[in-house]
């Protein structure tokens, strides 16, 4: 009777404990990707320019004062390159139809030509977004017209600048920028008469929209 009751007893006790329940799968929400700017890209502008410069005879006397302006338009291309820490760093390079121009009156006009320019980038990303500075070689042409006569200058000197793009998509980008140039001077020969074009510098501001792959 007694190993009757032990039993029953034990069966009990057995029936008593509940079995210990399988851990359930835990699942975590997949932490989306940080946008990378590092990559090459390019892509189109437009803009406005406006500058300001001496027209210095052949002795050197001041002739007239321009101050051209007027519509900017190219293209641009370069390569970046994004550290864990959210910094930047590239290089650009663009060439764009410099459609700056003043009538200096009595026939005699200043017209842009082209303005290319080429250099380094450092900036910082908040992910889709970059900030950055710039700077680096600069190339304009521009024309001196007067009578029917033309005479072309080039100019080398420096750009720098400041800048914003964002990528709209992961491979699409929009943009707005800031350059100032410096262009110095050149000797220029319209119709057998010499000119130079002393302290020529210009500003430009440009929208851009681009494609990162």
């Amino acid at each position: 009777m007694a190993a009757l009751l032990l039993t029953s007893t034990a069966a009990y006790a057995a029936d008593a404990i509940d079995p210990i329940p399988e851990p359930q799968p835990v699942f975590e929400e997949p932490v989306p990707e940080r946008f990378s700017w590092t990559g090459g890209y390019f892509g189109a502008t437009l803009g406005y320019g406006w500058g300001n410069a001496d027209i210095l005879d052949g002795t050197g006397a001041l002739v007239t004062s321009t101050d051209p302006d007027g519509v900017i338009a190219g293209g641009f291309a370069g390569y970046n390159y994004q550290f864990a820490n959210g910094v930047v760093i590239g290089g650009e390079a663009s060439v764009d139809y410099f459609g700056v121009r003043e009538d200096l009156g009595a026939g005699a006009e200043f017209e842009g030509e082209y303005l290319a320019t080429i250099g380094p980038r450092l900036g910082y990303a908040f992910d889709r977004a970059l900030f950055y500075v710039e700077g680096g070689y600069a190339r304009a042409g521009a024309q001196l017209n007067q009578g029917g006569a033309t005479g072309d200058a080039e100019f080398d000197g420096y750009y720098a600048g400041v800048g914003m793009d964002y990528a709209v998509t992961d491979n699409v980008f929009a943009g707005l920028k800031y350059n100032y140039h410096d262009f110095g001077g050149d000797d220029v020969s319209v119709g057998g008469a010499p000119f130079t074009v002393d302290d020529f510098d210009t500003h430009t501001v440009k929208a851009r929209v681009g494609f990162k792959f």
